[in-house]
């Protein structure tokens, strides 16, 4: 009976001492512990470097009325969206609206990212031809070429240890540009 006793006491303990109030705890280096975007970069076996970003940003629109954007050019169900140094990557979302096909203006994935200033998503319904009057282009996705990131610098020796870890220093900008991050200086 005592073995009983002990026993309900010990898991009525575990119960409670589980139940604890208070915030939960997130180990990292993310940004207010808010869900974050990390993105790894490895120019050689010596230097890594890890830009991290909330994952939600302020909403950012591009336009070709605001010089931001060139244009969409859209052929057989796929477009190719032309604003130059962009930031984004593929499978971040963004918003097409004001295109005087209506079909286009909708949400879309990143399909792909051919290079720096332009990218692709897939399209339903609309018709093949080259859009610019009107034409914006917004999303929350964290971009590359915008100040909201931390940036960090791994360095290794030969043998794969790792010799400094070092934060980006800002500057006059409310961030750092991932972009950026060989030419930033370091703490």
């Amino acid at each position: 009976m005592l073995r009983f006793i002990a026993l309900a006491l010990t898991c009525a303990f575990m119960t409670l001492a589980q139940q604890q109030d208070g915030p939960s705890v997130t180990i990292g280096q993310l940004p207010n512990g808010r869900p974050a975007t990390v993105l790894g970069f490895f120019p050689s076996a010596t230097t890594n470097y890890f830009c991290t970003a909330e994952t939600r940003q302020p909403t950012y629109t591009a336009s070709v009325a605001g010089a931001t954007m060139t244009n969409i050019v859209d052929s057989s169900n796929a477009a190719t969206v032309n604003w130059t140094a962009h930031g984004l990557a593929v499978g971040n979302r963004v918003t097409v609206a004001g295109a005087s096909d209506a079909d286009l203006n909708t949400s879309y994935i990143i399909a792909t990212v051919p290079d720096a200033n332009s990218f692709t998503i897939t399209t339903a319904n609309v018709t093949d031809a080259t859009y610019t009057t009107g034409v914006t282009v917004a999303t929350t996705a964290p971009r590359t070429s915008a100040s909201i990131w931390s940036v960090v610098r791994m360095t290794f020796d030969g043998s794969g240890n790792l010799t400094a870890k070092q934060n980006g220093i800002r500057t006059t900008s409310a961030g750092l540009i991932c972009d950026n991050r060989a030419t930033l200086a370091y703490n």
